[in-house]
């Protein structure tokens, strides 16, 4: 929330690592990863990319880019607009 004040139009803001796409989470190394982090705070745990990018855009970011990165990481960047 803080990078929609933060960041100036046009800037850029950048997040790396597991992410699910429409609810699918893969592989099962990803799922193991997020129930570990639900049982330790049940706010915690992988994001959705759709959930992502409603939440950037009531903050006025935009997904840009995806890229795919190795491990079922993937590289987003974020647009002010």
């Amino acid at each position: 929330r803080a990078a929609g004040q933060l960041l100036k139009k046009g800037g850029r803001m950048f997040t790396y690592g597991p992410y699910a796409q429409d609810g699918i989470l893969v592989p099962q190394s990803n799922v193991n990863f997020d129930r570990s982090l639900r049982q330790r705070d049940a706010s915690w745990g992988v994001r959705d990319i759709k959930d992502l990018k409603v939440l950037a855009a009531e903050n006025g970011l935009q997904l840009e880019k995806l890229v795919e990165m190795p491990s079922n990481n993937k590289f987003l960047t974020w647009l002010k607009l």
